[in-house]
This record gives structure tokens, sequence and C-alpha cells, in this order.
């Protein structure tokens, strides 16, 4: 098994992600909501909104400690080049950090994380796939097949 997935997530939550987002790349946010990931973790940072809402800001995944940098230099090329190949294609565009990279160190007792942002997609959360309809898994489909496309 590769080592990525047998190393633990960062040690970032809801509570410290905010902090990690300032510290890394600037962006002040007032909260983070865990969108959930497999081997790093994954926020939507948001601002205050009216009462009871938020304001999303961005998506902020901070990387396991394994995750070699360039892998993600590769996903943060990968979707440029998607976009330049397909200019309508819903993908999700990384934030240039300070530097210029498309990633920032973030160090914590467990190892160096890499930051990444990536604005914001329209939809939901997640979906229970067996209450999609017809047409919403025809266009994910069809997603898909661009997606595939444009990364040729």
């Amino acid at each position: 098994m590769d080592q990525v997935l047998r190393t633990p997530p960062p040690p970032v939550d809801t509570s410290t992600a905010p902090a990690v987002a300032a510290a890394t790349f600037g962006i002040e946010a007032d909260g983070a909501i865990d969108l959930g990931s497999e081997r790093d973790r994954a926020f939507l940072l948001h601002g205050a909104g009216e009462p009871g809402a938020v304001m999303p800001i961005a998506v902020m995944k901070v990387s396991n400690a394994a995750e070699h940098p360039d892998v993600l230099d590769m996903e943060a090329g990968a979707a440029f080049h998607a976009l330049m190949v397909d200019p309508t294609l819903p993908v999700a565009q990384p934030y240039p950090a300070r530097d210029g990279r498309y990633r920032a160190e973030w160090a914590s007792p467990e190892g160096t994380h890499w930051v990444r942002m990536y604005d914001l997609m329209p939809g939901t959360r997640r979906a229970d796939p067996t209450t999609l309809s017809d047409r919403a898994v025809i266009e994910w489909g069809a997603t898909t097949a661009r997606l595939g496309r444009a990364l040729r």
C-alpha cells in the first residue's frame, strides 16, 4: 500500500483551518467546514454572513505529509491544462501562493504539509448517488468525458 494512504491525515480541523489559511495564503476566513477526504484534509473556508448563513471564500486542501510536492504540482498543472484545452469545463482553479507556486508549506508536529487553495465551484457538498436523477448522471458522465478529452 502507498505510504500516503498509511500516513495519518494532517492535524487540521475546522477550528484551526482559518489560521492555516491566513498563515499560508493570507486568506482571512471566519470559519471552515470539513469537506471530508481520505488522505489529506479539505475545507470550505467562509466568512460571516447574515445570521445562520456563511459566505464561501475558497476551498483549502492540506496535504498528507507523505504526499510528494511534484504530485501536487502535477494536479495544478492538469487543472490549468484542462482549462486551456476546454475553457468552459467546470474545473476548480488553483490560487497562487505568495511565492507564485500553487502550494504553500505548513509545518506541524507530524511533518511538513503543503496547503493549496482553489476557487469555488457551484453545487452542493455531497449527494447520495442513489438519489441522482437520470439527467444528473448523464451530465456527470458528459463532464467526465470532457475532462478525459482535455487531459489527453
